[in-house]
C-alpha cells in the first residue's frame, strides 16, 4: 500500500540478493523486470521483452499473479482475464483477488464481486479482500448494506494503517460520515508530518472526494502520482473515480498521470 519511491530502496535489495542465488530460480529475470516496471511504471519494457512468453513460462501461483496484475495496472485488463481464468481453482485463494480487481477495471462491478467471494468462500478472515467487496457494492449502488459488511471486518479496530482508506471511502458513501471524517483526518495529519510512511494515498483522495474535501483529494491524488503510489495506477485504470471525473482533483489527477507516465495512455 505504500509508494514506489517509499519501498524502492529495500525491494532493490532484496533483488540483489535473490540475483546472487545460484542456480537462478525459474523465470527470475522476467519476474524481475515485471517487479521492476510496475515498481518504476515503466510497463513497455517488460512487454517489449518479455509480453510475448512471460505468462507461460511463469510458476503457478504468485509470480503468475503478479503478471496478472501487471497486466491490469497498465491498461489490459481482457488479457488478465483471459490469463487468470485459466488458472484459478476453486480449492486456492491464489487469483480470485486479481481477477476481481481485472473485472473493476472493464466496469463489471458484479463479476467482481463474484469473484472476491469465491476467495472469501476460501478463507473469509482476509480484511483486505472484504474491503474490496465493500468497495464492489458501493458501486452497485449498495452504500448502506456496504457500510454494515465493513464494520463486521473489524478494520477500525485495528491500529491505523493506508488500507483503512478504503473503509472511509466506503463509510462516507453510506451513512457513517462522521467515523469517514475521523479517518481521513488522522490520515491528513500523519501525511503532514511523513507521506511516504502513509499508504494508499490515492485511495485518501477518493475517500476525500466522497467526503466533499475537494482541497484535500487534489493534494492527496497529486502526491499519489509524484510519488508513484501503487493505488495511483489502480485508480487510472479502473472506473472508480468516474462519479468525480469532473472535478478539478480528477482532472489534474488524469492530466498528471498522462504527463509524467505517458506509456499508461
Amino acid at each position: 500500500m505504500r509508494s514506489s519511491q517509499a519501498v524502492l530502496p529495500s525491494l532493490q535489495q532484496l533483488l540483489s540478493k535473490i540475483d546472487q542465488i545460484t542456480p537462478q530460480p525459474l523465470g527470475w529475470l522476467a519476474i524481475k523486470a515485471e517487479m521492476q516496471s510496475l515498481l518504476l511504471w515503466q510497463p513497455l519494457t517488460t512487454q517489449r521483452l518479455y509480453g510475448s512468453w512471460l505468462a507461460y513460462t511463469l510458476p503457478r501461483g504468485m509470480p503468475l499473479m503478479s503478471r496478472a496484475r501487471h497486466l491490469i495496472c497498465t491498461g489490459k485488463p481482457r488479457s488478465a482475464i483471459q490469463l487468470l481464468k485459466q488458472h484459478v481453482e476453486a480449492e486456492l485463494c491464489h487469483g480470485w483477488l486479481e481477477l476481481a480487481m481485472a473485472y473493476c477495471a472493464i466496469g463489471d462491478f458484479h463479476a467482481g464481486e463474484e469473484a472476491i467471494q469465491r476467495q472469501l468462500s476460501l478463507d473469509p478472515t482476509m480484511v483486505g479482500r472484504r474491503l474490496l467487496s465493500a468497495l464492489l457494492l458501493v458501486q452497485r449502488g449498495l452504500s448502506n448494506l456496504a457500510s454494515r459488511f465493513l464494520l463486521d471486518t473489524g478494520i477500525l479496530e485495528r491500529p491505523f494503517q493506508g488500507i483503512q482508506s478504503l473503509a472511509a471511502y466506503t463509510l462516507a458513501q453510506g451513512t457513517h460520515h462522521q467515523r469517514a471524517q475521523v479517518l481521513l483526518d488522522e490520515a491528513m495529519t500523519r501525511i503532514g508530518q511523513s507521506p511516504s510512511q502513509v499508504g494508499a494515498l490515492g485511495y485518501w483522495g477518493l475517500a476525500a472526494l466522497a467526503l466533499g474535501r475537494h482541497t484535500e483529494a487534489i493534494q492527496l491524488l497529486k502526491l499519489s502520482v509524484s510519488s508513484r503510489c501503487y493505488s495511483a495506477l489502480v485508480l487510472f485504470t479502473t472506473p472508480f473515480l468516474k462519479p468525480n471525473a469532473d472535478t478539478s482533483a480528477c482532472r489534474l489527477f488524469v492530466q498528471k498521470m498522462r504527463q509524467s507516465f505517458p506509456t499508461l495512455n
